[in-house]
């Protein structure tokens, strides 16, 4: 199909042989290639603008504008002496290049069966996001209303058919009940699940939340879940009063910050660490004495200031 669609702008618009103002990323050795069909095709698009390279013919293509010589809205393909953009009509090209989307009537842009990209991608958001019967859960439809109306519908086309984030909301819109906050948070947390939050907060789907003491939270209770008994009567109220209490009071004040989320990370870590070295060493808490605290940090110079937060 590039194929043919490159030697019928060639051929069509009768422009063999013309002088063109083309596109700096076209170079005379533009040499041909061959296609999975076996076909030769050139690298790039001829139009009475001039030789375009796919990028600019791509572009001009998507982003239909006024003609400055007849004021409709076309595919510009021409331009004036005064440089002045126009569509393939008023350029004197034998061939109209406004072709129009057979649902919307939009000029230029499409993508398949005669469609444009806009109503292509409206189509396949439609169809990730609903049941059975056609029907979209009336909490995902501003969802669906924004990816709709995206500038770049081909970008939303791709997401639909490749993202791993999509095919996790179309799992949640296939369970017919409510997202929230804390169904989210019962899925593992990794970056399709904080995508898919993000998103859904963005479109007003679910509301604004402090994000980066939510995750702490979460983190906090996975982490503590894999400790031995014995450790986690030590960190757990640790965490609780020592790091989240103080976490969520910054947090009230919007002061609470990615990088703060770390340092709390960071000090929960260290805590850990601590334990397991007592317990290497055969010490007990009620063991714990200056001489054996220096050892540590003499062990371990970089983790001073974690271990800081424990001991107070």
């Amino acid at each position: 199909m590039p194929a043919l669609r490159h030697e019928f702008f060639l051929v069509a618009a009768g422009l063999q042989g013309i002088e063109h103002l083309s596109c700096r990323a076209v170079r005379p050795k533009a040499t041909s290639g061959w296609n999975s069909a076996g076909s030769e095709y050139r690298p790039f698009t001829s139009r009475p603008v001039g030789a375009l390279c796919d990028t600019c013919h791509q572009r001009r293509k998507r982003n239909p504008a006024p003609c400055a010589q007849c004021g409709t809205l076309r595919t510009l393909v021409g331009r004036t002496e005064d440089g002045g953009s126009i569509c393939g009509s008023c350029s004197g090209a034998d061939i109209d290049f406004a072709f129009a989307c057979r649902r919307c009537g939009y000029p230029g842009d499409i993508y398949a069966d005669g469609f444009c990209t806009r109503c292509i991608a409206k189509d396949r958001v439609h169809e990730l996001l609903s049941d059975e019967d056609g029907t979209v859960h009336p909490q995902l439809q501003p969802l669906t209303e924004q990816l709709g109306a995206a500038q770049s519908p081909t970008a939303v086309i791709a997401w639909t058919r490749r993202s791993d984030s999509a095919q996790m909301l179309a799992r949640l819109a296939a369970q017919h009940q409510e997202i929230t906050h804390e169904i989210l948070d019962a899925l593992p947390q990794n970056w399709q699940t904080i995508y898919v939050r993000e998103l859904l907060v963005a479109v007003d789907v679910l509301p604004k939340r402090q994000e980066n003491l939510a995750r702490l939270r979460l983190w906090v209770n996975d982490v503590l879940s894999d400790l031995p008994p014995h450790h986690a009567r030590v960190i757990r109220p640790f965490a609780e009063w020592g790091v989240l209490r103080e976490a969520r009071r910054r947090a009230d004040k919007g002061r609470y910050t990615a990088g703060a989320a770390s340092n709390d990370r960071t000090d929960i870590r260290t805590a850990i660490k601590f334990m397991t070295w007592l317990d290497d060493n055969s010490i007990t808490l009620a063991g714990l004495s200056q001489e054996v605290l220096d050892v540590w940090l003499t062990s371990h110079p970089a983790q001073v200031r974690g271990l800081s937060t424990l001991i107070r």
